[in-house]
């Protein structure tokens, strides 16, 4: 800091020292330009005056010598000189005019010397010119008066004090400016410098994110192919595993269950333990399968949930009903405490009871001896489910993974068909959450878990909606609307079951449905094409100021597909349910009987459950439809199992071909329909659109036909109904 000062002092001094020099040098020239003036014409002070130009000329070459040496001492030693040359000038020329000249020496001083310099130099001039002496040794008067002198050097002192002083400051507020100035300029170009670099950094970070930017839609482009295969991959499987394992487990069962299906032929007891093995084994790999395609389901948003009011009381005494004897075999307690008065909640029955049951056969597997507690309470707007055990516990660190897919722990060795898969729990979380729930266990090594989850307090089902409900009822909701012209309640139901985000207005015919939809501002009218055909809706709708969505997916499924059966075996086929099925028949009426599928093993399986109860002659096989239509007017058989998948040349169902032909159709008729069929039907969709459809109304439009395939789907999947046993936890 000392330095720099030091540096800026030198700076300043050198600036004042050039700016004297430039002001002498013009004074001496002026001096000089006056003397020759004053002298001009006049011979004897020419010789005066050339004297006086080498002092002048001496003096300045003495002041340049020392100036060289030091640079400060320059104002100075033009005063001494300017002030030396005029005395000389007054005294050899004898012109007192010259005195007036003492004003530039004095202003110099002042200026560029000190303030007081010029004052100090006035004084002495005055008292040098005034004494007597210089005209004592000249011998003539020089014609100055004292008067004239003192003025001029008292306003020229007082001048260069004046100027000098506020020369001072303005030069120092100057210099620093500049200093400042400069500064700050040293900076803009250092910040300038920083900017390009930022920029280019920056022009750096762009094109790495650029290239980021592709990498991640490249990413997403592959994972969304991912997702793709994997959705390929689980419907393949579907078919590929699935069919292959109910065969097994369908014959295993006829083999371990039903061994009169062999002519009474008794298996060996290490072949029935192998079987045993095969079957257990079979089942358990098929649970599995069932479990993956679950996950499959619920990762695509696929999952087909059927929200219904329940009572908790029915849902906990259908858990006991499953589990209570598993319970009772390993001789554990068992306790359920409920809190009186608990609502009905708006669920999916089928899926919150396999969660209950996930939990319970998890407590019972960990749990040698001591109790099970199953407790159910309200809790902060919500129902929650805890299932307590006395078992081993869980220990903090694998406490952490037990919702994570495929995470198992070893259970107590008994009951293979409780063995844990580890997809369970995490299929649990998954319906808990959505649902709107959570889930969640804790647990201390050795001394027992607490598995729980809530599932929000909705409100009240809705009632049946009829058109004597209130329009200002309805404009109240803030639930988007839609007119369902439909004429079966069952469809009605369903509807409501299914589509619980709208409110629904049951009209009895389209023409009401369209007043109603005009004046109370519907989304939508949805109506049953079966009943009113797609002509229908648009003639009775010329002009249509709302979108009606005409469909063949409000239809039951089965009331579609088998228009005439006496019962309907879901695929595939327990031999428990076919031969109950069988035994409820007049056992005189059956003669003959008729299996009809295009897989052979199937036709195979079925043959042998049979077997237990009807000789093989009377037994017939068919495996495409017009072979089947040839044996019932050929053979004439008592019943029929056919398959709804097979079709005549011509494409129609045989199922339809059978009920509408009373030659070929037998006394019983019993479909078979495997479950994938019910959810890939094919259905048609009309939609007759407003011509003033805005985009707001075009998006209410979407949902409410997506809200349509939504009610199809699930009515396709709760006619396949759940599994013979819940998906169990790992």
């Amino acid at each position: 800091m000392t330095a720099s000062l030091a540096h800026h002092h030198a700076l300043l001094t050198n600036l004042r020292v050039a700016t004297a020099w430039r002001i002498v040098i013009f004074c001496i020239g002026a001096v000089w330009l006056w003397m020759v003036a004053d002298t001009f014409g006049r011979p004897p002070r020419a010789t005066a005056a050339m004297a006086v130009l080498a002092v002048l000329l001496a003096g300045t070459a003495l002041s340049y010598l020392l100036t060289r040496r030091v640079a400060a001492l320059a104002p100075l030693a033009a005063v001494v000189n300017l002030t030396v040359t005029i005395s000389a000038a007054i005294l050899l020329t004898g012109n007192g005019a010259f005195a007036d000249l003492y004003a530039i020496p004095i202003l110099i001083a002042g200026a560029f010397i000190q303030p007081w310099a010029g004052i100090g130099l006035a004084l002495v001039i005055d008292s040098l010119l005034l004494v007597p002496w210089p005209l004592a040794t000249t011998g003539a008067t020089v014609g100055l008066f004292p008067a004239d002198l003192l003025l001029i050097t008292t306003l020229a002192a007082f001048i260069a004090w004046i100027f000098a002083r506020d020369f001072y400051t303005v030069t120092a507020w100057m210099y620093e400016s500049f200093l400042l100035a400069e500064e700050r300029t040293a900076e803009a170009r250092t910040h300038r410098a920083r900017l390009a670099d930022t920029l280019k950094n920056l022009d750096l970070a762009y094109d790495q994110l650029r290239r980021a930017n592709e990498a991640l839609q490249w990413a997403r482009y592959q994972a969304e192919e991912a997702r793709q295969a994997k959705a390929r991959f689980v419907a393949n499987v579907s078919h590929e595993l699935r069919t292959p394992l109910n065969l097994i487990i369908g014959f295993s069962e006829v083999m371990i269950l039903s061994p009169e299906s062999y002519g009474g032929q008794q298996l060996p007891g290490a072949y029935r333990a192998d079987i045993n093995a095969i079957y257990n084994n079979a089942r358990h790999l098929k649970a599995l399968v069932d479990d993956v395609l679950d996950m499959g389901r619920i990762d695509a948003g696929k999952l087909a949930f059927t929200r219904e009011p329940v009572e908790i009381q029915e849902l906990l005494l259908e858990v006991d009903g499953i589990v209570g004897d598993y319970i009772a075999a390993k001789g554990l307690t068992y306790a359920r405490e409920v809190e009186p008065g608990l609502p009905a909640l708006t669920i999916d029955r089928v899926r919150v009871r396999q969660v209950l049951l996930n939990l319970l056969v998890n407590a019972v597997r960990f749990t040698e001896s001591g109790s099970i507690r199953l407790e159910v309470a309200r809790s902060d707007g919500t129902v929650r489910f805890a299932v307590f055990d006395s078992g081993r516990g869980i220990g903090a660190e694998e406490l952490s993974h037990v919702f994570e897919p495929f995470h198992t722990s070893g259970g107590d060795g008994g009951a293979r068909w409780f063995d844990g898969k580890g997809l369970g729990l995490p299929i649990s979380k998954k319906y808990v959450e959505m649902h709107g729930g959570k889930i969640g266990a804790e647990s201390v090594a050795g001394r027992g878990s607490t598995f729980w989850f809530t599932l929000p307090v909705a409100g009240n089902g809705a009632g049946q909606h009829t058109e004597s409900r209130l329009v200002e009822e309805l404009r109240s909701t803030p639930r988007p609307l839609l007119v369902a012209a439909v004429g079966d309640g069952a469809v009605m139901s369903r509807l409501q079951r299914s589509l619980d985000a709208y409110q629904i207005e049951h009209v009895a015919d389209l023409r009401r449905a369209v007043a109603v939809a005009d004046e109370l501002e519907a989304v939508a009218i949805v109506t049953d094409e079966n009943r009113l055909p797609a002509a229908d809706v648009v003639g009775a709708l010329p002009q249509p100021t709302v979108p009606v969505i005409a469909c063949q997916a409000l239809k039951s499924t089965r009331e579609e597909s088998l228009p005439d059966v006496d019962i309907t075996l879901t695929e595939p086929v327990p031999a428990s349910q076919l031969l109950a099925f069988f035994d409820g028949l007049p056992p005189e009426q059956i003669h003959t009987v008729l299996i009809a599928d295009e897989n052979p093993d199937t036709v195979r399986l079925l043959r042998r459950v049979l077997r237990a109860r009807v000789a093989a002659g009377t037994l017939l096989e068919a495996y495409n439809g017009e072979e089947v239509l040839q044996r019932l007017r050929d053979e004439r058989p008592s019943l029929a199992l056919v398959d709804v998948a097979l079709c005549d040349d011509g494409g129609v169902p045989v199922l339809t071909r059978i009920a509408g032909d009373a030659t070929v159709r037998p006394r019983w008729l019993a479909a078979l329909v495997p479950a994938p069929a019910l959810l890939s039907q094919g259905r048609e969709v009309t939609v007759t659109l407003p011509a003033d459809l805005t985009l707001d109304r075009m998006s209410g439009l979407l949902r409410a036909i997506c809200s349509v395939f939504v009610a199809q789907e699930t009515d396709a999947a709760t006619a396949i109904g759940p599994e013979p046993q819940a998906a169990l936890p790992g």
